[in-house]
This record gives C-alpha cells, sequence and structure tokens, in this order.
C-alpha cells in the first residue's frame, strides 16, 4: 500500500471538518484506541476500534496516534486492517498508514464506493517495546477524524491507549515463558501462564479460550487488561448507544444474567483498585440487556 494515499486521504478528512463552537459536540462515533501488557524486548499488538451512535454512518475514518518513540519506535510501528473489513469482504474496505514524523502513526479506513463502515475492530499496530525499557505505562495519544458517505463531516472523538511495560512477569506466581506448554495449577516454571499479569494459581479457563478466567472476566474489548474503557464499552451497550454485538462476551460480571449499568460501575471499581477483579463473577458469554 503506497503511503503517500494516507496523506491524501487525511487531507481529505482535515478539510470537512468544520469548527465546533463552546458547546461540547453530540457524541456521534468514537475510536477506542487498545491497552496492551507486555514485558521488555515484546511487541504490543494495539487494536484501534469504531464505535458508532445507533443511526450514523461512517464510510471513512483516520486516526492519529502519537507515542515515545525513543521507546516503541525501533523498528517502526506497522499496521494490518482487521480481517473482518479487509480487501475482498463483503463491506469491501481498505487501510493506509503512514509515519509521518518520529512518533506519529497515522492510520486510516476508508469504504470503497463510499460503503460504510461497522462498528467493531478497524486494524492492529505492532509497536516494539526495547529489550531496556523500564516498567510502566507508555500512552498513546490518539485523535480522529470520519467523514459520511455523503462525504460530509461525521462527530468523532478518540479514546487513547497505552502500552503498559510489566517489569516483573513473574510477581503473580507463574513463570511466563511463551513456550507454549500451559501451566498446571501447581506448576509455576517453565510454563505458558493464562494470566502472566494477574495472580490466578488455579489457572482457570472455563471457556478453554487459552485466557485465565480471572483475567477475561469485564475485559469486553479483549485485549486482556481490565480497564475503565470496559466500563465504558458496558455502559454505552447497556443504553443502547452502540451495537449490542461489540458487548458480546464476558460483560455480566455480576452474575445476574444481564449486562447493565451495574456491571459497568463494578467494572469500574475493580478498574481503578477499589475493588478485587476476583469478585468480578461472569455467568455467561452473550448479550443481554
Amino acid at each position: 500500500m503506497k503511503r503517500r494515499n494516507a496523506a491524501a486521504l487525511l487531507r481529505v478528512l482535515i478539510g470537512t471538518v468544520t469548527c465546533v463552537g463552546s458547546s461540547a459536540p453530540v457524541w456521534a462515533a468514537e475510536i477506542q484506541v487498545g491497552n496492551a501488557e507486555v514485558l521488555p524486548g515484546e511487541t504490543a499488538a494495539i487494536t484501534a476500534s469504531l464505535l458508532n451512535a445507533p443511526g450514523e454512518s461512517i464510510s471513512a475514518v483516520s486516526v492519529e496516534i502519537r507515542f515515545d518513540a525513543e521507546r516503541l519506535g525501533a523498528p517502526e510501528p506497522t499496521c494490518v486492517i482487521d480481517p473482518r473489513i479487509g480487501p475482498g469482504t463483503f463491506t469491501n474496505k481498505n487501510l493506509e498508514w503512514s509515519l509521518p514524523a518520529a512518533g506519529l502513526l497515522r492510520a486510516g479506513v476508508i469504504g470503497i464506493n463510499q460503503t460504510t463502515i461497522s462498528s467493531g475492530r478497524l486494524f492492529a499496530c505492532d509497536f516494539s517495546v526495547g529489550a531496556s525499557a523500564p516498567g510502566g505505562e507508555l500512552p498513546l495519544a490518539s485523535s480522529a477524524l470520519a467523514a459520511r458517505p455523503d462525504g460530509a463531516s461525521a462527530s468523532i472523538t478518540a479514546a487513547s491507549g497505552s502500552i503498559f511495560v510489566d517489569p516483573d512477569p513473574e510477581r503473580d506466581g507463574h513463570d511466563y515463558t511463551g513456550s507454549g506448554e500451559a501451566c498446571s495449577g501447581g506448576q509455576s516454571t517453565g510454563c505458558e501462564d493464562n494470566c502472566p499479569f494477574v495472580a490466578n494459581a488455579d489457572q482457570k479457563d472455563t471457556d478453554d479460550n487459552g485466557i485465565g478466567d480471572v483475567c477475561e472476566c469485564g475485559d469486553i474489548d479483549g485485549n486482556g487488561r481490565l480497564n475503565t474503557s470496559d466500563a465504558r464499552l458496558i455502559q454505552r451497550c447497556s443504553v443502547g448507544q452502540i451495537d449490542p454485538s461489540f458487548c458480546a462476551g464476558l460483560c455480566d460480571v455480576t452474575g445476574d444474567d444481564r449486562c447493565n449499568t451495574a456491571d459497568a460501575r463494578l467494572v469500574q471499581r475493580a478498574a481503578v483498585g477499589e475493588i478485587s477483579r476476583n469478585l468480578l463473577v461472569c455467568s455467561q458469554k452473550s448479550f443481554n440487556p
């Protein structure tokens, strides 16, 4: 894909944006830039997802992600469109991306012939973390622009993501080696922990998908990390702001067979450390408002 096309896309989208007055714009769509937890020397896959308000039609989206080039810039990030909207699929979309400056990534998804882009994951970008990187959070400051099928600009916001570099991968009692051999309840070294960043000595994995229950429950965006963005997603699903299918998964953290604002509040409390995430109890994997 020629990178100059990405710049052209951004110029087109920027040209359609109109100034907003002092009052805040009505939310029409949002880009969610994901989060990842990695060890020094690993590559973090950061996803960008689109959340449309009911009735909103988006045909082109551009996302700008600013990052620490010294800690995430060698080699440079690369991006791949999500298979659900890749070239040749029914929805017929393309991805354009470029690195116009150190520490700046621009990516855009275009609907061919102005076809609409539905809610869901758009693309994933790989960011390499240096082997000597100290532990801590690396913010991914994000902004976004969007256009409707008729060429008019669309109101859109962007939720920034982050990469958390774990300086102590064995703090939960298991050795995450990536060896392919899963840890058992009593095994703690030379195996692959199904929750490397959350303590779970029993390695319980109810749905047998390779992700331990304790780090999956409430993780709506599926990035392996429970945070406030998951709480926001559950809240928006519960009031019908976004397509309920986007929240399909372990959103019922109260165990009452419903996905609602009570679940959003509990995930929020767990995300900020008010309660232990071990208190989240997921009983289903389907959205039921």
